[in-house]
């Protein structure tokens, strides 16, 4: 028997594992207005949650998409080599400046976290709108090693800070600069977004920072959602779902920054 409080953990995790295994985003920039304004967690403590409940989904998406075969591992790699030194230290930066100022928790932090979804909102309703698009190349083409260091650092300093972000940054980079098939663009954000918010959400764990009495609820809606967003996205066209996921998170962006 499903208690009645728990409904609406359990159908958050079924629609935002959904579209994260469809998409390989909104697992951070839908999950943490839920978390912020429904669940009513501090800012920390839902950027922690949200870490630990975005890790476990990805994980899913991730092993999916491998079977899948559209998802490589060696830019997954030299992307994982910057992002998860980069999220560690978004993370203790945040982590340090909770403990020693109220203020900034309750305003500066709330702000941030709003500031970076109104670009991941833009990024993802230029996207789907066609403002944002690949350059017309013949073939593939990926960044060096070296590009996928810098792109990665900078996307786990967004996912360390703040839990959203990394993804849509990474993505928006791959999609602008390089010729990336859309189908591992996402199996990539799945799998490397695994890997980045497991490194993140260390800090928050070892400094109690997790709800964890609303985890199992999340997952128990997500794990399914995440398997079958993931089975579905060689078949459904996805840019529908990213204008809705766009105006969302630009929506949850505005109402952070403007209380």
């Amino acid at each position: 028997m499903i208690p009645s409080g728990a409904w609406p953990g359990l159908l958050a995790g079924l629609g935002i594992g959904f579209v994260l295994g469809l998409t390989g985003m909104g697992g951070g920039a839908l999950m943490l207005p839920f978390l912020l304004w429904v669940a009513k967690l501090s800012p920390v403590l839902a950027v922690g949650t949200d870490l630990v409940f975005t890790t476990i989904t990805r994980l899913v998406g991730a092993v999916q998409h491998r079977r899948q075969k559209t998802v490589w591992l060696r830019p997954v790699f030299y992307l994982a080599l910057g992002s998860l030194p980069g999220a560690w230290l978004g993370a203790w930066w945040v982590l340090h400046r909770a403990a020693g100022d109220t203020r900034w928790l309750e305003v500066g932090m709330p702000r941030l976290i709003g500031a970076m979804l109104l670009v991941v909102g833009g990024i993802t309703l230029g996207r789907s709108l066609g403002w944002l698009h690949a350059p017309d190349l013949v073939k593939e083409r990926w960044p060096s090693a070296r590009a996928a260091w810098l792109i990665g650092f900078g996307g786990g300093l967004a996912v360390g800070t703040t839990s959203v972000g990394g993804g849509t940054l990474i993505a928006a980079v791959f999609l602008l600069l390089y010729a990336v098939p859309p189908q591992h663009l996402v199996g990539l954000d799945v799998l490397h977004g695994a890997l980045l918010s497991g490194s993140a959400m260390l800090p928050y764990i070892w400094k109690g920072q997790v709800a964890w009495g609303l985890l199992p609820w999340l997952w128990a809606g997500a794990l399914p959602g995440v398997w079958l967003g993931s089975r579905l996205v060689a078949r459904l066209p996805a840019r529908r779902v990213h204008r809705v996921l766009g105006i969302l998170v630009l929506l949850a962006g505005v109402r952070l920054l403007w209380p």
